[in-house]
């Protein structure tokens, strides 16, 4: 006896249906689109975000004591931006002096060279020296002049977008309850009222996430800088800076940092370079598996496998900005998400609850 073939399932798609989604697929295309043009303005205004909602429990503090929004904004703002300079200043300032000892010692360095019998034949019968000090100054300028330009050059757009960032950043902050408030008028009142309670918490959980990881960073700054000192390694203060900045980076950012360390604390010895790399491998080992699990938990509130997903995602979109991005976004989302299906789950309850309230009622009736 043949087997019978399965039965199908008719598919009936109206006209109207199949154009909403082939205008849907084409919006969404357009959107990305539209998104991958914009990718430079996108990072900078998500970095304005990210700022200005770090700030903003600050500036309600400041608000609760009858500073106006403008003034307290404007305080907070110049406060994190003079505490941001103040870091900086601690790794340029001592960076600069390092490279000025270092262009004042060339002189007296290549005397010493001079002197070692094998440098000296070297350089009578092949001129090193001589191409040191400049003799080939000729040859070499151009390049040198090319590389001096190409450097200044994106030197001063990393420090023009540095300068948009932190007045798009201003600006968000100061007008981060209009905004707010305007997206929020768009939406029935009952909506309304619950997304503002979700904003406050998406508020708090970015502040939270900033606190904890400008904690986590000074912990791994300041123990650095205590062991650089013990062991007296130069320029503490700039390298214990650089491993406090660098922790801010997920995944790889306290390994470069330590590499860093370790192979400026050569400069004093092998016994100091190998103290420090045995530090940075405990103090890594503690930071990954105690410090900052505790910390995130206790701040964003997300699993360990969606803060790795995000960071992965955010990378490869936006580099080290998006790195930087990824766990705050994960937590407004996940918020949002927990928000929506909690209303979702409490229209459905009273949906049932009519509909068993009318069936009661047909029962009675009947009786």
């Amino acid at each position: 006896m043949a087997e019978r073939s399965p039965a199908r399932l008719p598919i009936d798609v109206s006209t109207r249906v199949a154009v909403r989604l082939l205008a849907l697929g084409l919006a969404a295309l357009a959107v990305a689109s539209v998104a991958a043009q914009l990718r430079g303005v996108l990072v900078d205004v998500l970095l304005a975000l990210l700022i200005a909602l770090a700030l903003d429990p600050l500036v309600l503090r400041l608000e609760r004591r009858g500073l106006r929004r403008g003034v307290a904004s404007a305080i907070v703002f110049l406060g994190a931006l003079l505490a941001v300079v103040g870091l900086v200043a601690a790794i340029v300032v001592p960076l600069a002096r390092e490279l000025a000892d270092l262009a004042a010692s060339a002189p007296s360095s290549l005397d010493e060279l001079r002197r070692i019998d094998v440098v000296r034949r070297l350089d009578d019968r092949f001129g090193l020296i001589d191409a040191l000090t400049g003799a080939r100054v000729g040859d070499v300028a151009p390049t040198t002049v090319t590389v001096a330009l190409g450097l200044t050059g994106r030197v001063l757009g990393v420090a023009s977008e540095l300068v948009t960032v932190l007045f798009l950043g201003l600006f968000t902050l100061v007008e981060l309850p209009r905004l707010t408030g305007g997206a929020r008028a768009l939406l029935r009142p009952e909506a309304a009222e619950r997304w503002r309670l979700v904003q406050r918490e998406i508020n708090a959980a970015v502040g939270r996430y900033v606190a904890g990881y400008l904690a986590i960073s000074l912990l791994a700054g300041t123990s650095m800088f205590i062991l650089l000192s013990l062991l007296d390694v130069r320029f503490a203060l700039a390298l214990a800076a650089i491993v406090a900045i660098l922790d801010w980076v997920p995944l790889v950012g306290a390994s470069i940092g330590g590499a860093v360390v370790v192979l400026a604390a050569l400069a004093a010895g092998t016994r100091e370079a190998v103290v420090v790399l045995v530090f940075v491998v405990a103090y890594q080992l503690l930071e990954n598996h105690a410090i900052q699990p505790l910390v995130m938990r206790r701040s964003v509130e997300v699993s360990p496998l969606v803060i790795l997903i995000s960071v992965l995602v955010g990378t490869t979109l936006f580099g080290v900005v998006g790195a930087l991005l990824a766990i705050p976004v994960a937590a407004s989302v996940q918020i949002a998400l927990r928000e929506g299906v909690a209303a979702r789950r409490a229209r459905m309850a009273r949906a049932a609850a009519v509909a068993a309230e009318q069936a009661a009622q047909g029962v009675r009736r009947t009786a």
